[in-house]
């Protein structure tokens, strides 16, 4: 059963489509670190578009950590680009995030168990922590601001549907005394 998210780049700054570029180095054996004609070792691969392309299935063990344990406990996600030189695009960021939240509901996975690959390696890949940028990109909205959206929402109905605008007073109200 998979247990982490490791997280990578492919340390190339082309702006082309990198999928099959990274899937022809990978079969041939990377250089040497792994087996050859085992195609590409990231179960999802993120272009710089944000089209998110799946490369193997998640089950399945791959060589991307570094560490044959890790590699055997994670799904690896890797995103086109050098971002020791430059940051993912917001499209990459969003696809990424929408495919962790998928990838760790679906699991079980927990934040505490995503992991930059130089986290589990020596390396400096994936350069920039994806984690933080998505934070900074797509901030949660707080508890306050969804109140808010509720309330707007609830004054729109409040003449088409009473009976639904006095609801959610009531949840509105239980909200605020949660906080």
């Amino acid at each position: 059963m998979k247990t982490k998210l490791v997280l990578h780049h492919t340390a190339d700054t082309s702006q082309e489509p990198q999928y099959d570029k990274v899937w022809e180095y990978h079969n041939a054996g990377a250089g040497g670190k792994w087996p050859k004609d085992h195609g590409i070792q990231y179960p999802y691969f993120v272009e710089r578009d944000g089209t998110i392309m799946q490369g193997r299935e998640e089950n399945e063990t791959t060589w991307h950590a570094g560490s044959w344990i890790v590699n055997r406990q994670s799904i690896g996600i890797c995103l086109a680009g050098d971002f020791t030189r430059e940051d993912p695009s917001r499209e990459q960021l969003k696809s990424l995030k929408d495919l962790m939240i998928d990838i760790q509901r679906r699991v079980g996975i927990n934040n505490e168990n995503i992991f930059l690959h130089k986290e589990v390696k020596k390396t400096a890949c994936p350069g920039a922590d994806y984690r933080r940028l998505i934070k900074e990109k797509f901030p949660e909205k707080t508890l306050d601001q969804r109140i808010v959206q509720l309330q707007k929402g609830a004054d729109r109905l409040k003449n088409h549907n009473p009976m639904r605008y006095r609801r959610i007073l009531r949840l509105l109200k239980r909200l605020l005394r949660l906080q």
